[in-house]
């Protein structure tokens, strides 16, 4: 009997690694997924849909809502706050110191406008009653007062004063000569 061919097992067989490799990776993804199922009847399907499409609306009209606005302005209802005046400027007045009947010093400016001053008691203001002055200081435009921290009286008396000067004298005065001495 002769032995058929094909069952003779061959001296040499030469194996590809890579074929090895591709077997591997077709049972690796072969098992590889999941594998989901659910049993839903049709009007639970509906009614999961409609839940859905309801919250995700209502999502989009809360997100709306944030932009407009709560409450309406009315704007006569808000009040803006003036701010009050400063009554007191820095200024320098340029008059006549005069005492009223009341004890009070005002200072008549050229203008015929009597500004009642404030000064403190240390001040040398009584002693230019009846001159011209320049009083600075601070004045309140609502009262007229004007406190004052500078006084300065502008009306000099002049006072002479004698220049001492030489009489002259009937006779010359004698002055020395000098006498050259010829040096040898």
């Amino acid at each position: 009997m002769t032995p058929n061919p094909s069952d003779i097992p061959p001296l040499l067989t030469i194996t590809n690694p890579v074929t090895y490799l591709k077997s591997w990776w077709k049972k690796v993804m072969s098992n590889e997924g999941v594998d989901l199922r659910l049993k839903i009847k049709p009007l639970t399907a509906i009614g999961i849909a409609s839940l859905i499409a309801v919250s995700g609306f209502s999502l989009g009209r809360i997100g709306n809502f944030a932009n407009t606005q709560v409450a309406k302005y009315i704007p006569q209802l808000a009040v803006t706050p003036t701010p009050s005046p400063n009554p007191w400027v820095n200024g320098a007045y340029l008059g006549v110191l005069q005492r009223g009947s009341n004890g009070n010093l005002y200072l008549i400016t050229k203008s015929a406008e009597a500004l009642l001053l404030d000064y403190p008691q240390n001040s040398k203001l009584p002693q230019y009653i009846g001159k011209k002055i320049l009083a600075s200081g601070k004045f309140n435009t609502q009262t007229k007062v004007l406190f004052v921290e500078d006084a300065t009286a502008l009306e000099i008396i002049l006072q002479t004063q004698p220049v001492p000067t030489s009489s002259p004298s009937p006779m010359p005065l004698q002055t020395p000569t000098p006498e050259i001495i010829p040096s040898m």
